[in-house]
């Protein structure tokens, strides 16, 4: 018989950093919580260590890092495979809520796909709440009060740093893009479930800490090549859906604004490589 939810970590090295998630997760875990790591390519002493650290755990091996994207898609398929709602948490997280108030809570939910509230661990204020594409601009914000409803102006959209979906939600859509690696796949994906009609939402039973993505401070040149390229990918494939062709204009307008004040401030501090990269991304 199925769990109501599994709980499903995806990792890459930093075996300290997914230590910390785990423990906080069996800290609020039941014994019958189906929870499964993956380990996403990660180097073999890394993966050792956690298996050896963790072995009441379900641990899942791919050979290869295959990015954010199939990571995330490999998990979530594993996870549906034991329960119909899976929580997905990146190995920076950790949990704040115990796992009865959580399985209470879903019993109330539509088959969808759900931010929780993300807090700073030391500040204790909202990092997120959810999120928001702006039609205005093309730019994202994170949601601070939970509040989910779009407009003309705005599309919301779950963060993929945490989340609740469900599977029959999930296989409605394409999943995850795996072409996007990192950066915007959790835009598209939220997209993916707008335009279905699928449920997209915020929910006030389930809390997490976030310590900030190793990804967001891996070195500047992966993170302006793969933001800006996915920037551009969800937006060549989603603005004729949402907005009028003049609106169109004026968001590409506002990218290439930025894009270009972007690449005067790396001039200007002599990057050529971050330079090379932001040129290339527009390149792919």
């Amino acid at each position: 018989m199925d769990s109501t939810f599994t709980i499903a970590i995806l990792s890459y090295n930093h075996p300290e950093i997914t230590s910390r998630c785990v423990e906080s997760v069996l800290k609020y875990a039941e014994q019958s919580t189906p929870i499964v790591l993956i380990h996403n390519g990660s180097a073999d002493q890394h993966r050792n260590l956690l298996q050896h650290r963790f072995p009441e755990i379900e641990h899942v091996v791919l050979q290869k890092n295959i990015g954010f994207s199939g990571g995330a898609d490999a998990v979530l398929r594993f996870g549906f495979q034991q329960s119909p709602w899976v929580l997905f948490l990146t190995n920076d997280t950790h949990l704040q809520t115990p796992v009865d108030q959580i399985s209470r809570g879903i019993d109330n939910l539509l088959p969808g796909m759900y931010a929780p509230k993300i807090i700073w661990p030391k500040s204790g204020q909202t990092d997120s709440w959810g999120g928001w594409l702006s039609l205005l601009n093309g730019e994202l914000r994170h949601e601070k009060t939970g509040y989910f409803r779009s407009d003309k102006e705005n599309c919301f959209y779950v963060p993929g740093s945490a989340f609740l979906i469900h599977r029959d939600a999930y296989f409605a859509t394409a999943g995850f893009d795996q072409s996007f690696g990192t950066y915007w796949e959790d835009v598209d994906l939220s997209l993916q479930f707008q335009a279905c009609g699928l449920p997209l939402g915020t929910v006030d039973f389930l809390e997490l800490t976030h310590l900030g993505g190793k990804t967001c401070r891996k070195d500047s040149t992966y993170t302006i090549f793969y933001y800006f390229r996915n920037q551009r990918k969800v937006l060549n494939r989603w603005l004729p859906k949402l907005v009028s062709r003049p609106r169109q204009f004026k968001i590409v307008y506002c990218i290439w604004i930025k894009t270009f004040k972007k690449f005067y401030s790396l001039a200007r501090q002599s990057r050529w490589t971050d330079m090379k990269k932001l040129v290339n991304s527009f390149n792919t």
